[in-house]
């Protein structure tokens, strides 16, 4: 999953057509090589070929998969610094802007900076799919005016039609906006579409319920929904739901 982003935006931009400046014909297969490797979890040997790659052509791609390939292996500082100067050198190439978007957001203190960079990356590649699943999850914790905007053209993906998650990040948008009645709405409908099978879901619906005094009632039907699932939690997560319906119980 680490490197779906990569190649996905190495995909969308063509990186043959990136690397079309390389006398090497064979640059193109190296390159395909080096991908394959990282997915396989080969990091090393992807490593060593993306370098050689990179020394023998001006092209992003190269530098890109070396940005993932520090992130899988944990070095961030690396690879958000490799971004940053690719997006830098190639400020109109979508796949450098969108992965220093992406990078920038793991941090959270660089949400800000990643919203406004995810921006632009959606400007030279306009309704791309996870650049906007990514505004749309920053927009919502930075609770960031321009995310309605967003929401509403993922929701025109009939993917996104029946996604819990979006409908939980609408009911967010609306609690916060003090909608309480669509707040409720959009909250309730996360969980029919999708959300049901999702216990983390259920447990943040049943959190903006509360926060917000949406609904103390259903707050806590959430809190016992969350409880009663089948599915594997934690501990502190099982022990804030039982008070919390302690608390909220007339």
């Amino acid at each position: 999953m680490m490197f779906r982003s990569v190649i996905l935006v190495l995909a969308v931009a063509g990186w043959s057509v990136l690397l079309s400046g390389c006398s090497e014909r064979n640059i193109d297969k190296k390159m395909a090589v080096a991908i394959a490797d990282a997915k396989q979890g080969k990091l090393t040997k992807a490593a060593a070929a993306a370098a050689d790659i990179a020394a023998r052509t001006p092209s992003a791609a190269p530098l890109l998969l070396q940005a993932v390939i520090y992130e899988k292996q944990g070095d961030y500082d690396k690879s958000l610094d490799l971004a940053r100067q690719c997006a830098a050198a190639n400020p109109e190439d979508f796949s450098c802007v969108y992965t220093f978007g992406r990078l920038s957001s793991l941090d959270k203190m660089r949400r800000s900076e990643a919203f406004g960079i995810l921006e632009n990356a959606l400007k030279l590649n306009p309704g791309d799919r996870d650049t906007l699943v990514l505004l749309c999850n920053l927009g919502t914790m930075l609770s960031h005016p321009r995310t309605g905007v967003y929401l509403e053209q993922l929701r025109q993906k009939p993917e996104f039609a029946t996604s819990g998650t979006l409908y939980y990040q609408y009911g967010m948008l609306r609690a916060r906006e003090g909608q309480k009645n669509q707040a409720v709405l959009f909250l309730r409908h996360s969980v029919k579409n999708g959300g049901a099978s999702n216990p983390a879901l259920i447990l943040n619906v049943a959190r903006c319920m509360d926060h917000y005094n949406l609904s103390r009632k259903e707050a806590v039907n959430m809190y016992k929904f969350f409880l009663n699932h089948p599915a594997r939690k934690k501990a502190a997560d099982i022990r804030e739901a039982q008070r919390r319906i302690a608390q909220l119980k007339p």
